[in-house]
């Protein structure tokens, strides 16, 4: 019967009606793994990395103008309200600085070319960068 069955299906013009299965005696099938819920994705021209979205300044901007673009585009949910004193613990930077010159430097830059930063003017126009959480 098993031959004439196995030699049956190999002719692929051949109908079958339903085949049933059944679960051999005192077998457990696996249990599958619950649903994960998938992660909000970022918005349009937004990057994402782990949960968070970023996206880079299409133009320099002061400090304020920075972060109110930023806001705009759902991100900086926790950044600082302008005039916030906060140690970031930056270590990597240019020779001679923090200086905070002309005692006018109260946010950092960041050289891209040598990973050094900077205390410089909010007012300064800078390259950006956006983060908002997922």
């Amino acid at each position: 019967m098993i031959e004439r069955l196995s030699s049956a299906m190999c002719q692929c013009d051949n109908q079958y009606g339903v085949i049933c299965k059944k679960l051999r005696s005192g077998y457990t099938p696996p249990t599958m793994p619950p649903a994960t819920t998938q992660l909000p994705a970022c918005a349009q021209g937004l990057v994402q990395t782990d949960n968070y979205c970023y996206q880079s300044g299409d133009s320099k901007k002061s400090w304020q103008e920075a972060l109110d673009d930023c806001v705009l585009k759902g991100g900086c949910g926790h950044c600082l309200e302008a005039g916030a004193h906060v140690t970031y613990g930056v270590t990597n930077w240019k020779q001679g600085e923090p200086n905070n010159y002309d005692n006018n430097e109260d946010c950092v830059a960041m050289n891209a070319l040598t990973s050094q930063w900077n205390d410089a003017a909010c007012y300064s126009f800078y390259n950006w960068i956006c983060m908002a959480e997922l």
